[in-house]
C-alpha cells in the first residue's frame, strides 16, 4: 500500500478546487501560479489519473476531482472538531482567537491590557492567518 499524499497538498487541493483558476488560487492563497500549478500536478502524478480539466479561460475539476474534494472536506471537518473538541476539553480559561495578524496589532493587542487588569484568571492564544477564512466560527 502507498502511503497517503502528505496533508498539507490535500488541504491545498481542497481550497485550490474552490477557485475558477490556479491564478486566483494562488492569488488568494499568496502563491505564485507555479507553485500551486506544480502542487495540482504532483497530487495527480500520485493519484494516477487528472483531477482538473484545465482550459484557455481556467479549471474544472473531473469527476475523479469533485470525490477527492468530498472526501477531503469530509475528512477535514472530521479532523478540525476533533482537534477544536480536544483543544477545547483541556483549555480552562484561555481564549483561542483567531484572526488577521493586522486586526491582532492594530484593534485587538491595544486592548488586551485593560481587559487582562479585570480578568488576571483568562489566557489568550492567537492564531493569525492572512486568509481571513482559515477560521470558522464557532
Amino acid at each position: 500500500m502507498h502511503k497517503l499524499p502528505i496533508l498539507k497538498s490535500l488541504h491545498l487541493f481542497e481550497a485550490v478546487s474552490e477557485f475558477p483558476s490556479f491564478s486566483k488560487a494562488a492569488e488568494r492563497l499568496n502563491m505564485t501560479t507555479g507553485a500551486v500549478s506544480y502542487q495540482m500536478r504532483i497530487l495527480e502524478i500520485w493519484f494516477g489519473r487528472r483531477l482538473f480539466v484545465r482550459h484557455s479561460s481556467g479549471v474544472r475539476l473531473t469527476s475523479d476531482g469533485e470525490q477527492l474534494k468530498h472526501s477531503c472536506a469530509s475528512v477535514f471537518t472530521m479532523l478540525e472538531k476533533g482537534c477544536y473538541e480536544l483543544r477545547r476539553r483541556d483549555a480552562g480559561r484561555s481564549v483561542v482567537v483567531g484572526c488577521s495578524t493586522t486586526f491582532l496589532s492594530h484593534s485587538l493587542l491595544p486592548r488586551i491590557g485593560a481587559f487582562r487588569q479585570l480578568h488576571s484568571d483568562i489566557d489568550f492564544v492567537f492564531e493569525t492567518d492572512a486568509d481571513l477564512n482559515a477560521y470558522p466560527a464557532y
